[in-house]
């Protein structure tokens, strides 16, 4: 055990000690937190003795505020012999290798093991013996290193000599693509953990061929393998090899020798340039379920060219990959349950009016689409309304879901009613294109700011005749460009405006037309803009 103790009042003679040194301040497990607290101690203007670790073995703890003068006073003797003999070795080191004086004594204060100065000579008679057994088992301990070292080198020799000769084994597809072979393999995901390499931490961008791996998405990849074990999906990953690999084709009829066995010597490096966080996603999935250590999935092998040429690989193929818009993802990704409650609440409005007017593929509404608004701006009508984000969807029980599908329709179904410019789109006496340049009502920042305002009432207010009468207020209000209300609100320069500001703006504007309180962000937003 570490102790901090009080050393004020040491002497040479245990018997003219005061009656203040050996007191114990502290004890600790390590070295290095007892001399942090001494050298805080020492430091501090309260302290009034000088504090010094020690250490002191046995199975009984010494009390702190206790003096044990006796075990204390032998602590220091054996603590200052140890650094004299360690001094001492030092500068006897230094004498061999050719050391000036000057410089080998620098630091060194000749002193005996009770702390009292001693000449220079008698300091080496008393320490050097014991100072030269130090350096004697540093050479030996040097010497081991060396032969352990040595031993290693050679066992490392061995192996790369039979690695040269075992390979990784790949039923595989041989194929073509610039005049250059490649093969496509089935890899088992534990293989993929083990063998194959990520982008070097540390090194510059300039010096290597991918960017680094984010262990936030890879870490989103792997949930989603685990959450859909049974039907989950992940695309190949495209790996460069350093050294030359081996095809031994299948004899069949009608192959052309393209389906066989891929070998790859094992001591290859094998670079991933697509696919980093798949790679990693595996080895997370496998921590948590090591049955998905055995399935596949298909990679992609080409011979490693140098850097340059694996740069260019991972530009190209970042550069020509195609992400599809949220839209479309939307509409794709039933396993969100959000998703499918837009989609559903959109599908059972009365007549379809709602559903032919959304665009279900595209983020933006094209200026001669025939359509008025995108899937995303209803999920963000749908979220605003509610006040809930996307993912909270997840948690909702089956009696939560029917409130929200009730306020859906009935908020929708009355600004629908009440709505006479979406009326005439359905009906076909308005076009979308005549809608966009003349109202309001048939812009994104309309729909959103509806949401903001009459989100006000609560999927459990009670008071539907009140919601209603409220939007009937709101959709009152003259949708025209033209209508002076809506300038530095959503129009501003003769420009309709989306963005935070002009959504809470539009929507204080509506609550106060229903007689409706404003929100605390909505009245900073109106003080910030002099409204």
């Amino acid at each position: 055990m570490y102790y901090r103790i009080v050393v004020d009042g040491f002497n040479f003679k245990l018997e003219n000690c005061t009656a203040f040194f050996g007191k114990i301040e502290g004890r600790h497990k390590d070295a290095w937190t007892a001399e942090s607290a001494c050298s805080k101690a020492n430091k501090s203007p309260k302290s009034i003795f000088k504090q010094e670790v020690v250490f002191i073995e046995g199975e009984d703890k010494l009390s702190v505020g206790d003096v044990y003068s006796d075990l204390c006073f032998q602590a220091i003797v054996d603590k200052t012999r140890k650094i004299q003999i360690e001094h001492c070795a030092s500068v006897i080191e230094k004498l061999r290798t050719g050391v000036d004086s000057e410089s080998a004594c620098k630091t060194i204060y000749p002193q005996n093991q009770y702390r009292q100065d001693i000449p220079f000579e008698e300091w080496m008679d008393k320490f050097s013996s014991e100072a030269e057994l130090i350096l004697e088992n540093k050479t030996i301990e040097i010497q081991k290193r060396a032969e352990e070292q040595a031993k290693r080198q050679s066992v490392i020799d061995d192996y790369n000599s039979m690695a040269a000769e075992i390979c990784y084994t790949f039923p595989a597809v041989k194929g073509i693509q610039a005049g250059k072979e490649y093969y496509v393999a089935q890899v088992p995901f534990k293989m993929l953990v083990k063998f194959f390499n990520l982008a070097e931490e540390g090194v510059s961008a300039e010096l290597r061929a991918q960017r680094k791996v984010n262990k936030k998405h890879a870490e989103e990849i792997s949930d989603y393998v685990l959450n859909n074990r049974t039907d989950y999906v992940l695309p190949s990953i495209i790996v460069s090899v350093n050294k030359s690999m081996g095809f031994d084709p299948i004899s069949m009829k009608g192959l052309a020798d393209r389906l066989g066995v891929l070998n790859i010597q094992i001591d290859s490096k094998l670079l991933i340039n697509d696919g980093q966080h798949r790679r990693l996603a595996s080895e997370y999935f496998i921590e948590k379920d090591k049955s998905l250590g055995d399935e596949t999935i298909s990679v992609i092998f080409y011979y490693d060219e140098g850097l340059e040429h694996s740069k260019q690989l991972f530009s190209d193929l970042n550069a020509n990959s195609s992400r599809p818009n949220a839209a479309i993802s939307s509409l794709y990704d039933l396993r969100s349950s959000f998703n499918s409650f837009v989609l559903d609440a959109i599908k059972r409005q009365p007549f379809s009016w709602l559903y032919d007017l959304v665009d279900l593929e595209n983020v933006t509404i094209a200026k001669k689409s025939e359509k008025v608004w995108s899937l995303v701006h209803w999920k963000k009508f749908t979220t605003t309304l509610f006040g809930i984000k996307e993912g909270n969807f997840e948690n909702l029980t089956s009696d939560e879901l029917a409130k929200y599908n009730a306020f859906f329709d009935l908020v929708v179904g009355g600004l629908f009613e009440n709505t006479r410019s979406w009326q005439l789109v359905h009906e076909g006496s308005l076009a979308t294109t005549n809608l966009r340049e003349s109202q309001i009502s048939g812009h994104a920042v309309y729909l959103e700011s509806l949401a903001l305002a009459i989100s006000y009432f609560s999927v459990d207010y009670e008071d539907e005749q009140l919601i209603l009468s409220s939007i009937k207020d709101i959709t009152s209000i003259n949708p025209d460009k033209d209508n002076e209300c809506w300038k530095n609100l959503c129009i501003v320069a003769d420009r309709m405006v989306k963005n935070a500001d002009s959504v809470k703006l539009t929507a204080a504007h509506m609550r106060s037309r229903a007689g409706i309180e404003l929100s605390k962000s909505m009245i900073e937003v109106k003080q910030r803009h002099n409204l």
